[in-house]
């Protein structure tokens, strides 16, 4: 509806105090969504410098040495020099992907809505695409940036709010903090030891809280839970494992929250509640 593919039943939408969906207000090179859809809108003939120069010129940019920086300037941004005059349709799919971000990005657009921007990418590119898209919302010349994915570990690198949908609705909004905090079912204690010394790990436990479930138990390691019921404090938690951990041989610990992607398996099976911030 944003990018006007399809028509609302109803409503309005607001970008920069003007509604993207009327016929007034807007020039095409005024327009201020950049999008990036989750299937290339490439030309497989075009090569990715001609691309960008369509694109460009579409945004308003004039065309001479002005719309030839702008369109070098982006080819660098996603690390695409080396295959800027290569056809589309000759490019991988990782490079293809960095191109549709290059197109969403022509022109420093307002707003840019990101579908599965590193679908389809190998870790390295993933990460130069992540710094990118990091890197540009740092800069503040696009002021939004609306990012769809799957990946949970891409929206902790990226996104300052996560809202998960099921069912076409939102369920939640926030911060990964908040939603960990909101949601999540419960901490992991894990205490690693030298042989021997387990009976007094086990020992220590109930000290950081009573409410510790014990999961695992190995010759050198235990893992506990404990429910969010619990309010169990970090702080005093690291303390007395601290003060105990050279007379209990205690060689690693670590007290983690559930991650982000348990909560998103567990809103989208169990639907979660309503929750914004």
């Amino acid at each position: 509806m944003m990018t006007k593919d399809v028509q609302p039943t109803a409503g309005d939408i607001f970008v920069e105090g003007r509604n993207v969906l009327g016929d007034a207000g807007w020039s095409g090179g005024s327009f201020p969504l950049g999008y990036c859809p989750q299937v290339d809108p490439l030309l497989d003939l075009m090569t990715a410098r001609e691309t960008l120069m369509l694109y460009a010129g579409l945004r308003g940019i004039p065309k001479g040495p002005e719309l030839n920086a702008a369109v070098a300037a982006t080819l660098s941004q996603v690390g695409l020099q080396e295959y800027a005059d290569r056809r589309a349709g000759t490019l991988s799919g990782g490079s293809k992907r960095k191109l549709s971000l290059a197109i969403a990005l022509t022109g420093q657009p307002a707003v840019a809505l990101l579908d599965e921007p590193s679908c389809g990418m190998d870790p390295v590119s993933k990460r130069r695409m992540w710094n990118v898209i990091a890197g540009l919302r740092s800069s503040g010349r696009t002021r939004s940036i609306v990012l769809t994915t799957h990946s949970m570990e891409e929206c902790e690198a990226l996104c300052t709010r996560v809202g998960i949908m099921r069912d076409g609705q939102l369920r939640c909004l926030g911060s990964c903090q908040h939603l960990k905090s909101r949601f999540g079912g419960s901490y992991s204690i894990e205490l690693q030891f030298k042989e021997g010394f387990a009976e007094g790990v086990k020992a220590l436990v109930p000290e950081l809280s009573r409410d510790a479930v014990l999961e695992e138990e190995h010759e050198t390691s235990v893992k506990y839970s404990v429910p969010a019921r619990s309010q169990l404090s970090l702080a005093d938690a690291f303390g007395t494992i601290e003060a105990r951990r050279q007379e209990l041989e205690i060689v690693t610990y670590s007290i983690s929250q559930s991650s982000l992607e348990q909560i998103f398996v567990g809103i989208a099976k169990d639907g979660g509640e309503g929750d914004t911030t």
